[in-house]
């Protein structure tokens, strides 16, 4: 139901102690403010076309020209790729102070580009949905323009023409970028890598072949439909959307410091390339109408992270590394209580490495369909109850997902290591007290005393701030 609006929703979510009426009219007022920017935009540029056929379909073909060359741009020269790249790079290379005000300009920035970009697609949709219903036989007449002159037939003709050909044009190139065909290939990126001082020829495979100065890459054929389901496989949308490519001369050109424990080289997380990706694709599904918005969500929640990666190009895309670690600790002879001991260390580990990652992506696709549903079944008769449960189920897996971002796996991680070392200290007694006191001097040594005063330090910071914050959230 279109007539719906987001402060009717927000009327019927339960109320909470603190007054944060003031913020959500705030954020809702800043989110509808690129509504209507770009409605006063749109409508300032056809202001003085006259209302005729001829003419709006000549200038919304010309538009479909102007918006198809900003999508090669967003689309080849894979802009979240690098601000996620610029991202995880000044993680690891700032200070904490540093590092949290560059990391919120560049998903400020990042976030500022995909609104951008939406607003592009959704002028492309509207002036690709002249299409529809277009006829290329001029004397037949179509309904809705108000022209007030007469003698038209050559421009109702013309812009037709016009507009059938730059709309299958538009479509055509917009659904061959959003495969990968050009991505990487030095002739189209060249260029903008000079801009940005880095080197981006190593994008390209064919680069240093007799295939340099080619513009497509034809083994990137249809990658998008199972990248859409955030499946990915080596032989085919991997290669096409050169996820390990752009992971490793990202991380060259950035400076990348760290280098990863499973592959041993320094490369970006290759989540966060797939994940830009995903952005790119849904951009691209946003073009069509209907079922567009539907698949480039799908888009954006699969690959956040992938559902399921088949291949071994990608080695650390599913780290096993405690599943490892734990499984090199097991012995050729064990009696009862070391062996229940070692496989509930087992059981944490693959928790960790194997179950908390599905849970994640279970909990992601759940809010994806929480919000299809909701979003097509709202209505002016069951607002008040649909709005409380769609808020429920909502918040429940925005916080799971929370949750299992960053509190679950510390906790079990916390646990895999107590475990660890449990069991590690029964297993490996020492024979005397001399080694006993060796072991303990050395120890000491090589770690030290541990120092409690940093711990106590943050916590009384936390308290006090989170005790500020929440008095006067009350005072408002």
């Amino acid at each position: 139901d279109l007539t719906v609006t987001v402060p009717d929703i927000m009327e019927k979510v339960p109320r909470i102690a603190l007054n944060m009426q003031w913020l959500t009219k705030y954020v809702y007022e800043f989110l509808s403010l690129g509504g209507r920017l770009f409605t006063e935009a749109f409508t300032r540029i056809f202001e003085g076309v006259p209302r005729c056929e001829g003419p709006v379909l000549t200038f919304s073909g010309m538009w479909l020209v102007a918006i198809t060359v900003i999508l090669l741009r967003f689309l080849n020269y894979d802009y979240f790729g690098l601000l996620m790249s610029v991202k995880q790079t000044v993680t690891k290379t700032r200070p904490l102070f540093q590092k949290g005000i560059a990391v919120s300009v560049t998903l400020g920035f990042q976030s500022g580009t995909f609104m951008f970009m939406q607003l592009v697609m959704l002028m492309f949709s509207r002036a690709l949905s002249l299409l529809f219903g277009v006829t290329v036989y001029p004397v037949e007449a179509t309904d809705g323009w108000n022209c007030p002159y007469e003698g038209e037939t050559m421009s109702i003709l013309i812009g037709r023409l016009f507009l059938l050909i730059m709309g299958a044009m538009a479509m055509l190139v917009t659904f061959l970028c959003a495969n990968g065909h050009f991505l990487g290939r030095v002739p189209i990126v060249g260029g903008f890598g000079k801009q940005c001082r880095l080197d981006l020829s190593g994008l390209d495979p064919d680069a240093d072949t007799e295939d340099a100065g080619k513009l497509m890459r034809w083994e990137a054929t249809l990658s998008m439909f199972p990248a859409t389901l955030g499946l990915w496989f080596d032989s085919w949308n991997v290669r096409g959307y050169l996820i390990e490519e752009r992971a490793h001369v990202y991380a060259d050109q950035l400076r990348y410091p760290t280098e990863c424990k499973v592959c041993g080289t320094r490369h970006i997380p290759y989540e966060d390339v797939i994940r830009a990706t995903g952005m790119q694709i849904s951009l691209a599904w946003q073009l069509f109408p209907f079922i567009g918005p539907l698949l480039g969500k799908l888009a954006e929640h699969t690959n956040n992270p992938p559902l399921f990666y088949r291949g071994t190009r990608l080695k650390c895309i599913w780290p096993t590394s405690s599943i490892r670690l734990i499984s090199e600790q097991k012995g050729r002879k064990m009696d009862g209580g070391s062996t229940v001991k070692y496989y509930c260390v087992l059981l944490l580990a693959y928790a960790k490495d194997r179950g908390i990652p599905i849970l994640q992506r279970a909990v992601r696709l759940g809010i994806y369909f929480a919000i299809v549903y909701f979003t097509y079944t709202i209505d002016k008769q069951n607002l008040e109850r649909m709005g409380l449960m769609m808020f429920q189920v909502v918040m429940l897996l925005a916080s799971l997902a929370g949750y299992l971002e960053a509190l679950i796996p510390l906790l079990v991680l916390l646990a895999l290591a107590l475990a660890f070392v449990l069991v590690r200290k029964s297993d490996t007694k020492p024979k005397n007290e001399k080694f006993r006191s060796t072991a303990a001097s050395v120890e000491a040594k090589v770690w030290g005393k541990p120092s409690a005063w940093p711990l106590v330090g943050q916590v009384i910071h936390g308290v006090s701030l989170g005790g500020a914050v929440s008095v006067y959230l009350l005072n408002l």
